[in-house]
């Protein structure tokens, strides 16, 4: 049977790393905080919307705040075991999901 969970990410809400050694830093630069569709990063925080997707990925534009200036992103997710991978235009980061 078919479900919303089929066409989206499932839940990724949480705090991911680039640099998983530093996850206990909240001023850490590479840090980035998931809720719901906000995506908060060091110095910008945005909000994702959907434009398509398939199980474990999704692809979308942040459209976000940041520094005093408005700017949006298109970018492909996708949901692994304790990584979220973020892709923009050929660049791929990798984000480590940090204990709870």
């Amino acid at each position: 049977m078919a479900g919303p969970s089929d066409s989206t990410l499932p839940v990724v809400d949480g705090v991911y790393n680039l640099d998983a050694a530093e996850c206990g830093n909240q001023n850490s630069m590479t840090r980035l905080r998931v809720q719901g569709d906000t995506f908060r990063f060091y110095e910008s925080e945005c909000t994702f919307g959907r434009k398509g997707g398939q199980p474990n990925a999704s692809e979308g534009t942040l459209m976000c705040l940041g520094e005093g200036q408005r700017f949006n992103r298109d970018i492909r997710m996708e949901a692994q075991a304790n990584v979220l991978r973020i892709i923009e235009n050929d660049a791929k980061l990798d984000y480590s999901r940090c204990p709870a």
